[in-house]
């Protein structure tokens, strides 16, 4: 089996990508991998449709967002007890699958591990599947944790 020496794991702070994180973490110690956690903050007016104006209410900057994603990647490591693994975080804005893609490549990524949230139907139609994408694009391995269902 191929050693993977570095896992990259895009995170969306959702149940389903702290599985990932999980899955990641033991693979990683079965071959000595470095782990790097990824976000991407999306632009809100990139997805905002042309017909509906800006919102009166305060909507927060990039930087905000950016520095808030940081925050929260940092106290995902210390509530997985991972503080001691060196677990690198990384936060990009632009569209989630492409700052995926392009840090994969940047970064000489063994494997992404990464959740799916399982969307059907319309909601599959009009927002894809991040990781539908990833998979068809990415240029190494990607392991898929999909989410569980509700009973």
């Amino acid at each position: 089996m191929k050693a993977f020496q570095h896992i990259l794991v895009p995170i969306d702070f959702s149940e389903p990508s702290r599985e990932a994180l999980r899955y990641a973490v033991a693979i990683g110690e079965k071959f000595d991998s470095k782990i790097t956690l990824l976000h991407v903050v999306q632009d809100i007016a990139l997805m905002l449709p042309d017909a509906i104006p800006p919102s009166p209410l305060p909507i927060p900057t990039l930087e905000q967002m950016s520095e808030a994603a940081k925050r929260q990647c940092a106290d995902l490591i210390r509530s997985e007890n991972l503080s001691a693994r060196g677990i690198r975080t990384e936060v990009r804005i632009g569209s989630p699958y492409n700052e995926i893609l392009a840090f994969a490549r940047e970064d000489a990524t063994g494997l992404i591990v990464m959740s799916t949230h399982g969307r059907s139907g319309l909601s599959h139609l009009f927002m894809g599947s991040v990781a539908e994408r990833v998979v068809r694009h990415a240029p190494c391995p990607v392991l898929t944790v999909r989410e569980e269902k509700k009973k």
